[in-house]
């Protein structure tokens, strides 16, 4: 039996669905939610950066973050949603993935995906679908999943 999941998911929001034909209608199986990402940049980082002085010579400099903090966020609950997916594919709860994911995250989220749910992914769409409902994101995808 073929069991179709659908993630479609943005930085702060991951929906998961689910059918079981190709073109069927799908109903909501489970949602993850980033607690960080409706939160300011001042909430996520907790102390202003230092500052520090030049290898050689008077300068002095202030030494920063790498990564946008919001970035950060987005990375990790990338990596939440990515490891979610392998334990439920390790259960057997899918045959068949279709990622429905912002633009901004969806590189993210791919990065964040094992090699064994990677290789059941049959489909990837760069859309923002997360505040539309089943009926409205199938609407999206092809006739047949």
């Amino acid at each position: 039996m073929t069991n179709i999941w659908i993630v479609v998911a943005d930085e702060a929001r991951a929906k998961i669905l689910s059918t079981e034909k190709a073109s069927g209608l799908p109903h909501a199986v489970d949602e993850l939610i980033s607690t960080e990402a409706n939160m300011l940049n001042q909430e996520l980082v907790s102390d202003k950066a230092g500052r520090s002085f030049d290898s050689a010579g008077q300068g002095r400099h202030g030494v920063g973050e790498k990564d946008d903090p919001k970035d950060q966020v987005a990375k990790r609950f990338a990596k939440e949603v990515g490891t979610y997916l392998d334990m439920k594919r390790q259960g057997g709860l899918y045959t068949k993935l279709i990622i429905v994911a912002a633009p901004r995250f969806l590189g993210k989220l791919r990065k964040s995906l094992t090699d064994g749910v990677s290789e059941l992914v049959s489909l990837e769409i760069d859309k923002d679908l997360t505040k539309l409902g089943p009926q409205e994101i199938r609407e999206h995808l092809p006739k047949y999943l």
